[in-house]
């Protein structure tokens, strides 16, 4: 399937292009982790520069829509506004690059926006809208923009490690992730089965000191 902007000039971005703005999500994503939020960070790249740079802000905002791509969606409107620049041929040349896969929302957002590739980490298994749960990007939906095209799975291990926390650091940090963070505060976590899978595999191998 060919980007909704294939026709005005988009570039596919190369794979290397593609891994080094994908790590600099991961690093917004450990900083929305570090806030006490679902670790999904993001990135809105328009003609190689970033536009938009999200990550999850519902607990810090008390807005359950504040998910990391609806922040950078925001922050491209803003850089639009004050550059007086087109919204539709600025959006239909921008790539997403999310370390988690969008959500039925977001991924409703994209489309309506004429996005023309979406970049993602890991699978959104609760409430993933490129394939996990629904497939907003590809699936006949009249007057919901126009398809765009997915890359998924790229540095998925590093995006789910960001569900990890410090898990990996130490016994106590198990605990506070398995009893806390990652099960009591954030129950909707979205690779939560991948997480609790992963930290299982810990602490049934490391040594108990």
């Amino acid at each position: 399937m060919a980007p909704a902007g294939g026709g005005g000039g988009f570039r596919m971005p190369e794979q290397r292009e593609q891994q080094q703005w994908m790590e600099q999500a991961l690093s917004t994503a450990k900083e929305a982790l570090e806030n006490g939020e679902v670790p999904v960070g993001c990135l809105m790249v328009y003609q190689n520069e970033i536009l938009g740079q999200g990550r999850n802000e519902v607990n810090e905002t008390k807005n359950a829509t504040s998910h990391a791509e609806m922040v950078a969606i925001g922050q491209v409107l803003e850089w639009c506004h004050q550059k007086g620049r087109d919204l539709e041929e600025v959006f239909g040349h921008t790539v997403l690059y999310v370390t988690v896969e969008p959500c039925i929302m977001c991924a409703a957002a994209l489309r309506l926006l004429n996005i023309p590739l979406v970049v993602y980490g890991c699978q959104n298994e609760r409430f993933g809208g490129c394939g996990s749960v629904l497939n907003i990007p590809t699936d006949d939906l009249q007057y919901t923009g126009a398809p765009f095209q997915m890359l998924p799975e790229l540095l998925s291990e590093s995006s789910i490690s960001c569900f990890c926390g410090q898990a990996l650091v130490g016994y106590g940090h198990c605990l506070a992730l398995v009893y806390g963070t990652a099960v009591t505060c954030q129950p909707n976590c979205p690779v939560l089965a991948a997480h609790e899978h992963r930290l299982l595999h810990y602490m049934r191998n490391c040594k108990w000191s």
